[in-house]
């Protein structure tokens, strides 16, 4: 990542990556994971838009900070883990907002989450390869 372009383009990579995908994943898995908690659409697809894009910045970020040194694969499970986080955060302050039980919505935000960091993860680093 010697270029400044290239830090450029992959934290733009990274932004757009989390939004398209993370509205949509994030969106899918609650819509089919969480088909009995009665979820309207419009709540989950803004939060799967917040949360992939949490994902994708922070996840380019450490590309082009390069937190992994020569190790740019390691940037999937960083993305993994990221994921899991944020989707935690998010399934919880949605149980808590929705009034759904705490339980289904944190398991259902990290496993989405989780999904979603595996995603984009992947997609950064085969981008970052092709530098």
């Amino acid at each position: 990542m010697g270029e400044n372009k290239e830090a450029e383009n992959l934290g733009a990579i990274g932004f757009t990556t989390g939004l398209i995908l993370g509205g949509g994943l994030w969106a899918t898995i609650w819509m089919v994971a969480g088909a009995f908690l009665e979820i309207d659409i419009t709540y989950v697809f803004t939060q799967g838009v917040a949360v992939g894009i949490l994902i994708g910045t922070i996840s380019a970020l450490s590309l082009i900070k390069g937190w992994f040194g020569e190790k740019e694969t390691l940037v999937i499970p960083f993305a993994m883990g990221w994921g899991t986080l944020v989707g935690i955060g998010v399934g919880l302050l949605s149980g808590w907002s929705m009034e759904l039980p705490y339980l289904d919505t944190f398991s259902l935000g990290a496993g989405a989450g989780l999904i979603c960091g595996v995603v984009i993860g992947t997609i950064l680093w085969s981008y970052a390869r092709k530098e």
